[in-house]
Formats: C-alpha cells, sequence, structure tokens
C-alpha cells in the first residue's frame, strides 16, 4: 500500500476555503457541490477529475490501486478521474466542496 501525501496533488494547501473563495479562484467553474459527512461514514466517489476543499474534518481516500490519501481541514487537492472511497476519520463532521471545471479545461488559479 503506497502512502500519498496531498500536498503532492495539490498547488494550493492551508488556505482557508469557502465557497466565494472557490469562485474567486477558478475562473471555469462548471458545477459545485458541498457536502457534510459524519465520523465513520465510508462512501464511493467517482466520475470526472475535479478538485476537492476540505472545510472541516479530516477524511481519507482510498483508490482502487489502495494508494491513499489523508486530507485534512482546510486542505485542497487534485482529484483525478477514478473510483475512490472516502472514509470520514475525525470525530468533527467532515465538510467538504467539489468543484467540477467545464469539459476540456484546466484549472486557472489566481492568488490576487
Amino acid at each position: 500500500m503506497k502512502q500519498l501525501n496531498c500536498y503532492n496533488w495539490s498547488k494550493l494547501s492551508n488556505i482557508p476555503m469557502s465557497l466565494n473563495k472557490v469562485r474567486s479562484l477558478f475562473n471555469n467553474i462548471h458545477r459545485i457541490s458541498e457536502k457534510t459527512h459524519h465520523l465513520g461514514d465510508n462512501f464511493l466517489s467517482y466520475g470526472q477529475e475535479r478538485y476537492m476543499f476540505v472545510q472541516t474534518g479530516e477524511c481519507e481516500l482510498k483508490y482502487e490501486n489502495n494508494d491513499i490519501i489523508k486530507i485534512q481541514k482546510d486542505q485542497f487537492i487534485f482529484i483525478p478521474k477514478g473510483n475512490f472511497f472516502i472514509k470520514v476519520t475525525s470525530q468533527i463532521p467532515l465538510t467538504y466542496i467539489y468543484v467540477w471545471l467545464k469539459d476540456g479545461e484546466k484549472a486557472f488559479l489566481s492568488l490576487e
């Protein structure tokens, strides 16, 4: 089993993210989804590549090839296309945002 650090998957980390902040970072958002889950929840996520912002709590993403990404509050990662399970590992509920970009476009990030 290979351990992946979320810093290797992201351009930003440890920057508190709100929906407004997310909208200001991307110029080509297709869709945004905000969700909350609780300790021990284990659910499958799949589909297009996207970005994930963890606002509160902690979780682990486990891919089909057994790669694992551990994500904590205020962290931001790029999620490649593919299936993975998310397990909530914190007592504090996991609140996160998914961002899908318009088809065929890459992220345009600006910290201004």
